[in-house]
């Protein structure tokens, strides 16, 4: 009897072999892939994640330097909302004392047309790494600001005004206060200062005479 293999035997030994080290290959391959695959996720994730803590940090840093701006524009809107010619009681003794002397009246809100600073200016250019929120509170405000200064503007170049004019003014001179104690909570909220401190600055800017 003859003890080496027949061909036949040893070509399909052969194979099973071959077809075996082919799987192995392929399992190598594909771990080394999978590995490749994981260790590029991990540092995507690593890398977007340290972008994120980046981000965060730039919009508290940036809405910190606004609400210094802001503190000094509420300070601006409070006198103004808090004068006895905002008040509505006194609207038609205002009316009948300034549609005839616009220039009396814009002399006694005239801090109202510069609200914006040149650097409040600056600062909002870098508007899109603050949150959503805060970047709504920041136009709004804005918006209403310059509104009340280009109405300032108008009154400025006319001799005499209307009731529904003075009426606007004193209107737009509520609703930029509104505005900016508005967004002086929302930068409040994007510095991160925590829900207590946030109540407490809620509760005195409520409290304001």
């Amino acid at each position: 009897m003859s003890l080496l293999p027949s061909p036949s035997t040893f070509w399909a030994a052969l194979s099973a072999w071959a077809a075996l080290w082919s799987a192995l290959a392929s399992l190598l391959s594909a771990i080394g892939t999978f590995a490749a695959a994981a260790t590029a996720l991990f540092i995507w994730r690593s890398d977007t994640a340290a972008r994120q803590r980046d981000r965060r940090a730039d919009a508290r840093a940036l809405a910190r330097h606004l609400m210094g701006e802001v503190q000094t524009i509420c300070s601006l809107t409070h006198t103004l909302v808090t004068s006895e010619l905002a008040q509505p009681a006194n609207r038609d003794k205002v009316v009948a004392r300034f549609t005839e002397d616009p220039a009396g009246l814009v002399q006694r809100i005239a801090i109202g047309e510069r609200l914006i600073s040149p650097r409040f200016e600056r600062l909002s250019e870098k508007l899109g790494i603050l949150p959503a929120v805060t970047t709504d509170a920041v136009t709004l405000f804005t918006s209403s600001a310059l509104g009340l200064g280009n109405m300032i503007k108008a009154l400025r170049g006319y001799p005499k005004t209307d009731a529904e004019s003075i009426d606007e003014v004193l209107y737009i001179i509520r609703t930029v206060h509104e505005d900016a104690v508005a967004l002086h909570v929302a930068l409040a909220e994007a510095t991160g200062i925590g829900k207590d401190r946030l109540e407490i600055l809620k509760a005195g800017l409520r409290s304001i005479p």
